[in-house]
């Protein structure tokens, strides 16, 4: 879309989820849309400014090939995907997730750069970003556009390959729930993740695990310990995970341990803890794994049943809704000072 400014971000790209959600609201080609912030962080669609559609706005036709190796693209419910377990776009747009803030997040690995380190052969699988010669990475040169629409080609330069070496290495302890939830499995998200990652010590142990077992986990029902119990055993992942741990990736979970043995006086024990607006201090991701190895559950929604929410500026529905339940809220300064020592 056209560049607009919504919460205090530029924001281009917004989620329509998939293609019977573009059909359903009638989204086309040329459209003026609503955007908003959903739970006040991904921009979304929301509908059409129908006012302002020009004459010829066009449908969006769903594709029969895939764009990127020509095979075929089917249809499994609302999502479309292309059948090449090879697709060369699948692999790019895969690791550029695995590598990302969030997930193993490997700083200095952008798009542009992960798009360069393909095209020249240097990765080819998860586990080469931890093996990266860091002269050859230096060499390679990758593209981007400057303001005035020019396309600029630079070299990456070897204060970025060793940057991204530097990155890698510290990624390669970041735990089996991070792992998990950067491989892209499907079912598989940010939460359940670590659920899996709070019931079983290793990865180890969790293949050796049935999916009798996965259905006990929370939230895990027969139909997604089923997908991901085959998707954990395919070919594909046993490949990813025997090359991963060659590279000297950790497939130990911290969580497993930190959830039985919250330090003693721990004032999250036990709690369901909800963080909005914007910290400062420390980032959201790591607010929410200290939360949670001092035995707290971190909810992305403030209900009845929370017993906290820390609130940073910016912080919107979420605080208002505490208020109104009448559910305690810190500021970051509290929340700091409660974990100084812990």
């Amino acid at each position: 879309m056209e560049p607009v400014v919504i919460a205090g971000s530029k924001v281009q790209h917004a989620s329509l989820h998939n293609i019977d959600e573009i059909h359903r609201k009638d989204i086309r080609i040329g459209d003026t849309v609503i955007v908003e912030k959903a739970g006040e962080i991904i921009p979304q669609v929301v509908e059409v400014d129908l006012s302002k559609r020009p004459p010829h706005a066009q449908p969006v036709e769903p594709p029969t090939v895939c764009p990127s190796c020509g095979e075929a693209v089917t249809k499994e419910g609302p999502k479309l995907y292309c059948t090449n377990a090879a697709c060369p776009a699948q692999f790019s747009e895969r690791l550029k997730w695995f590598v990302a803030r969030g997930q193993m997040d490997i700083d200095g690995l952008g798009d542009k750069i992960v798009d360069a380190l393909i095209k020249d052969g240097l990765v080819k699988s998860f586990a080469d970003v931890f093996t990266l010669d860091a002269a050859k990475v230096a060499a390679l040169t990758s593209e981007s556009t400057n303001k005035a629409g020019k396309v600029v080609v630079r070299k990456i330069g070897e204060k970025t390959a060793h940057s991204i070496n530097a990155s890698a290495a510290e990624a390669k302890g970041r735990g089996l729930a991070r792992l998990l939830d950067a491989l892209g499995i499907s079912h598989l998200g940010t939460a359940s993740a670590k659920a899996f990652a709070r019931t079983y010590p290793n990865l180890e142990a969790m293949l050796a695990a049935s999916v009798e077992d996965f259905q006990q986990i929370p939230d895990i029902g027969e139909i997604t310990a089923a997908s991901i119990h085959a998707e954990l055993h395919s070919g594909a992942m046993q490949r990813a995970f025997s090359e991963l741990r060659a590279a000297g990736v950790s497939t130990v979970s911290p969580m497993y341990s930190a959830t039985r043995e919250a330090p003693a006086g721990s004032p999250f024990a036990g709690q369901t803890v909800v963080l909005t607006g914007e910290l400062v201090q420390m980032d959201r991701r790591a607010a929410m794994e200290k939360l949670e190895s001092l035995g707290a559950k971190v909810s992305g929604s403030v209900s009845k049943k929370t017993n906290l929410v820390i609130a940073g500026p910016g912080a919107g529905s979420k605080l208002a809704k505490a208020q109104e339940l009448g559910v305690p809220v810190w500021d970051e300064a509290q929340f700091m000072a409660a974990i100084k020592d812990l």
